[in-house]
């Protein structure tokens, strides 16, 4: 008897043979969302707001320009930007 061994990929390789088969031309989110910017990417919990904390230079005029950052609650956001 022959016996084939077919293991399962874990979280890394699985995210990677993905990736592969995801034909994106610019930034691959997490999610496997192909978006331009990698602040473009969506929250990988739809329970989530995505917020964007402005860098502390503070030089740049471009709104998009920060650290992006997933939080959940109706005052995530503003919670998050006191800290």
């Amino acid at each position: 008897g022959h016996q084939q061994q077919q293991q399962q990929p874990s979280g890394g390789a699985q995210w990677a043979s993905n990736v592969e088969s995801a034909s994106c031309s610019q930034y691959l989110c997490p999610t496997l969302d192909c978006v331009s910017n990698p602040h473009d990417c969506p929250c990988p919990d739809q329970e989530d707001v995505k917020c964007i904390i402005p860098d502390a230079g503070g030089q740049d005029k471009d709104a998009q320009v920060g650290t992006v950052l997933c939080a959940r609650g109706p005052d995530a956001c503003h919670t998050v930007e006191k800290l």
